[in-house]
């Protein structure tokens, strides 16, 4: 997905986004990034896996401009990323590659992007052939995903052409169909090898950028999921009344079955009287859980937000694309997100805050 600035706001959205959608990789260009910023520490921090390249800047001076440009590639935790060294220096695309490891199975990966301020040149086309050259002897498969700022839509533009010629000669294939841009227009793309099952490419307005978020299932086996093994009664089915009726006649309440016992008898009749009534009434059972993770701070009233949210969504999406804002629909939509987000953040604000201020008397824990 082109973001078009990874900024901590957008950021927390992603975030969520990732988290919904389960995804475990992710492909940013135009991040606007330095390689100090704050989402990529936050990402790291997160337990993410980041692979960046941001735009040099052209002073050495320190700058509080907008460092444009910028490509990220971004790992849930159980994906391994191990850098590719793509052969060339491109001068005119920026470009990350990696290696997309999970279990046993790996695909090679690069992340393009071709900034739109400057026309497509022959430097351009040079460059990238030298790249896809280099790469093209990796045995895995091979996937190149990016926004290349090309009208890929108009099939008898030069640019397109030459793209779509130079991409088929190194046995690629574009998988994306339709616009994926608010003006309309292809300009973003994802390319597999053509021997190799194709997946179905998913072009999804989610609201966060001009450009649509390309979703799609790779053949990589995920990371196997973590369980857990607990033991618990059914207390919701627990009939108090029953209980008190069926302690009245237990040993407990017959004076002459602990009359004489000592302390340790009396503790022992205890806990075997109860235990006996309640795996009669309620028995332990075990459960194997999955381990999902969740943010602590994320409550009741952030659930049901996000029930509201998704019930909507699926409204607008039944009255045309989320993009017209003119259709009511997609307009409550929209509120709703915003002010979800909102929740959110207040949320996650409010929960490292209080927090913070709680410990502030003992640094250790601070």
């Amino acid at each position: 997905m082109n973001v078009r600035l990874l900024s901590p706001s957008l950021l927390d959205d992603l975030l969520l986004e990732i988290s919904d959608r389960s995804l475990d990789v992710l492909l940013l260009c135009e991040t606007w990034h330095d390689v100090d910023s704050v989402a990529i520490r936050r990402l790291r921090a997160d337990g993410f896996t980041v692979i960046e390249r941001a735009r040099p800047r052209l002073t050495d001076t320190v700058s509080l401009d907008v460092n444009h440009g910028g490509v990220a590639m971004v790992a849930a935790p159980g994906i391994h990323l191990s850098a590719v060294n793509v052969g060339v220096r491109p001068s005119m695309f920026e470009c990350v590659a990696a290696h997309v490891s999970s279990c046993q199975s790996s695909c090679l990966v690069v992340v393009v992007y071709c900034p739109g301020s400057s026309p497509v040149t022959a430097q351009f086309f040079s460059d990238l052939a030298d790249m896809l050259d280099n790469l093209s002897t990796s045995t895995d498969p091979f996937v190149l995903a990016g926004d290349i700022n090309i009208r890929l839509e108009r099939s008898s533009d030069v640019n397109t052409v030459t793209f779509g010629e130079l991409l088929s000669g190194h046995g690629l294939v574009q998988l994306v169909s339709g616009p994926t841009h608010d003006q309309g227009g292809t300009l973003d793309v994802v390319y597999t090898r053509d021997n190799l099952p194709l997946p179905t490419v998913d072009v999804l307005d989610i609201g966060q950028s001009d450009h649509r978020m390309l979703c799609w299932k790779s053949c990589l086996l995920c990371p196997p999921p973590t369980y857990t093994t607990c033991t618990r009664r059914a207390w919701r089915v627990f009939d108090a009344d029953l209980f008190q009726t069926r302690l009245r006649t237990s040993a407990l309440c017959d004076e002459q079955q602990w009359n004489e016992l000592d302390g340790n008898g009396l503790v022992r009749l205890y806990d075997e009287t109860l235990g006996a009534l309640l795996d009669e009434q309620i028995p332990v059972s075990t459960k194997t859980c999955r381990r999902r993770p969740s943010n602590v701070w994320f409550d009741e009233e952030c659930r049901e937000a996000k029930r509201s949210l998704r019930t909507l969504e699926r409204a607008a999406r039944c009255a045309g694309q989320l993009s017209d804002t003119t259709l009511p629909a997609v307009a409550a939509w929209r509120d709703e997100r915003r002010r979800y987000f909102d929740l959110v953040r207040r949320k996650r604000s409010t929960f490292w805050t209080d927090r913070v201020e709680a410990e502030r008397a003992q640094p250790r824990r601070l």
